[in-house]
């Protein structure tokens, strides 16, 4: 069973639905602004032979506001789970999650770090784990490669806490082997409430230069394990392909696993992490 552990979708009702963008909208977020609803994403699904989806907050185009997800995620229980973002940031950030999990039925959350300003090691994010941890939800966190050591101070603080770290902190990987330069990420193996989620971000970076997806997954695969990797497209954010054609990216850049393998970083895992996927 394939299942997309990181998609986004933006409804086309913006009156019930309205979007918090930036004042100027970036060109790689350009994606926020236009439309792609639920609907479109099942389409995609049964094109691409994908049973299950998590529909994550689209952070950039709603802010902290998951009444999108939340609610597509009620009106197709079959297909969809939701996981919310949450700003720490708030005084009442603990309080937002902990309503987007037992009113609104959220399955995760997720927590990012994008500026200098606030970072993963921040006190305000104390309150989040320890909601998250008490509602019994894995938290996605999504931090830059230069903040791993920081990223780490929270694996070490909150051991009991299922953490997904989003698109592995991002690695530059085009050196290809021995992939010295990711020891900041291999050496977070150590901490067993460690996930990574790869994504076709990652898939492509894996592609670049020396690298080839089997070196690095091989590699990592050596380090981690296989239950303790798993894919999301990260559609639309990528767009190279369709979710369809994204699908068979990960299929052909990941062939050379085995069924064991590969049906457990394609789907596996997510189901064993976010168990209400597999009602």
């Amino acid at each position: 069973m394939i299942v997309d552990t990181h998609v986004h979708v933006l409804g086309a009702d913006r009156a019930k639905y309205p979007r918090q963008l930036h004042a100027v909208v970036p060109p790689h977020f350009a994606w926020t602004q236009e439309n792609y609803t639920a609907e479109n994403l099942i389409a995609d699904m049964d094109a691409g032979g994908m049973a299950k989806a998590l529909l994550v907050q689209a952070q950039n185009a709603y802010r902290s506001d998951n009444s999108y997800v939340v609610d597509m995620a009620k009106e197709f229980p079959d297909r969809f789970k939701a996981v919310c973002v949450i700003d720490a940031r708030d005084a009442d950030a603990a309080d937002q999650l902990e309503h987007w999990v037992r009113d609104r039925g959220a399955v995760g959350g997720r927590m990012m770090f994008q500026t200098a300003e606030f970072q993963v090691d921040d006190e305000r994010v104390a309150p989040v784990m320890e909601r998250a941890r008490k509602l019994d939800i894995p938290l996605c966190i999504y931090v830059w490669w230069q903040e791993l050591s920081r990223f780490e101070s929270l694996l070490r603080r909150f051991p009991d806490q299922p953490i997904a770290l989003d698109h592995m902190g991002h690695p530059n990987l085009e050196g290809g082997r021995p992939y010295t330069n990711t020891l900041p990420l291999l050496s977070l193996a150590k901490y067993k409430n460690l996930t990574l989620k790869f994504s076709t971000t990652t898939l492509l970076a894996a592609a670049r230069g020396a690298s080839t997806s089997r070196d690095w997954f091989s590699h990592l695969l050596d380090c981690f394990g296989a239950t303790r990797l798993m894919w999301g497209s990260n559609y639309p954010m990528n767009h190279e392909h369709p979710v369809p054609g994204l699908i068979d990216m990960a299929r052909r850049e990941l062939s050379f696993l085995d069924a064991d393998e590969f049906d457990l970083l394609m789907g596996g895992n997510a189901l064993r992490i976010y168990p209400a996927l597999a009602g």
